[in-house]
C-alpha cells in the first residue's frame, strides 16, 4: 500500500487483510507507505495507531512512513503486488498508473477511476473488506502463474498511461474537432 492513511483510503481493510493472511506465508512481507500527510511527521492520528497496532503482532509486515518519491519507486520496483482499497470515489488514481507501469498485480476497491485505470490488469474487490482483501492476496501468493499473468496484464496496460501514447491520442482528439467545419448560424 502507498498513499494517505486516512479512512477513505481503506488503509485499515489493508492492515488487517495483511493480519489475515502473513502469519500463513512467513516469506512474504507487507509494507505500508505514508502517512496522514503528504509529508514527514511523528504525530499519528488514533486510525493511524489502529494500523499500526494491527500489524504490530506480524513479524513480516512494516510501515514505512512517507516516504520522498524516488524511495517508493524504489519499493515499486520490488513488489509483486500493489493493494489500492480506497474506500472513496478516487478521480485518478496515480498510485494504480504507478503500481501497472512497475508490473505490479493489483488488488483494488475499484472505486472511481480506478476501474478503469486497471482495466483486466487486476483484481476488482467485489466489497472492500479485510476478508476480501485477503482472499484475493491468498490466492495470489498460493498462484505464482496467476500473479504472473496479472504482472504481464499490467505492464501491457501501463503503455496506455505512457506519456507519448497519451499527447497522441490528444493530438488526434484536438485534430478531429480542428477538422470539422463551424456550425454557421442563418439570421
Amino acid at each position: 500500500y502507498v498513499g494517505r492513511m486516512t479512512p477513505n483510503k481503506g488503509v485499515l481493510e489493508y492492515a488487517q487483510a495483511l493480519a489475515l493472511t502473513l502469519p500463513q506465508h512467513p516469506d512474504w512481507k507487507g509494507v505500508l507507505i505514508g502517512g496522514r500527510r503528504h509529508s514527514a511527521s511523528n504525530l499519528l492520528s488514533d486510525y493511524e495507531q489502529n494500523i499500526l497496532n494491527t500489524i504490530e503482532p506480524l513479524n513480516n509486515a512494516f510501515h514505512q512512513g512517507f516516504m520522498e518519491h524516488d524511495k517508493t519507486i524504489a519499493f515499486f520496483e520490488r513488489a509483486e503486488i500493489v493493494v489500492i482499497p480506497s474506500l472513496w470515489e478516487e478521480p485518478y488514481g496515480r498510485i494504480a498508473v504507478e503500481a501497472i507501469a512497475h508490473g505490479c498485480a493489483v488488488i483494488t476497491s475499484g472505486s472511481g477511476g480506478l476501474k478503469e485505470i486497471i482495466g483486466d490488469a487486476g483484481i476488482i474487490l467485489q466489497h472492500t473488506t479485510a476478508q476480501e482483501i485477503a482472499q484475493h492476496l491468498q490466492h495470489l501468493m498460493m498462484q505464482p502463474d496467476v500473479l504472473r499473468e496479472l504482472q504481464h496484464k499490467a505492464r501491457a496496460r501501463a503503455e496506455l498511461f505512457d506519456v507519448s501514447h497519451c499527447t497522441q491520442q490528444l493530438d488526434r482528439l484536438r485534430d478531429s474537432f480542428l477538422q470539422k467545419e463551424p456550425m454557421h448560424h442563418a439570421a
